[in-house]
């Protein structure tokens, strides 16, 4: 995604579409690898992404400060 189309879209327009990550993403010690569909929860300094709870264990992933140029829109 392009920082113009990021810039020019308010959070409320951007909140519950959904995105998959072009790159691995990283925060501390959490890397969630290329391809993963995630859920736009915000836009402060960069996206606020989660992704769902995983079928096995139930965890869920919460990252924040995502880069636009890191994902694509799904559904738009």
């Amino acid at each position: 995604m392009t920082e113009t189309f990021y810039r020019s879209h308010s959070e409320a327009w951007f909140k519950g579409k959904r995105v998959q990550n072009l790159e691995e993403l990283k925060s501390g010690m959490l890397r969630i690898p290329p391809g993963q569909t995630l859920t736009i929860r915000g836009k402060q300094r960069g996206f606020a992404l989660e992704r769902d709870a995983c079928e096995h264990c139930q965890v869920s992933i919460f990252i924040t400060k995502v880069p636009p140029h890191k994902v694509t829109l799904v559904d738009g």
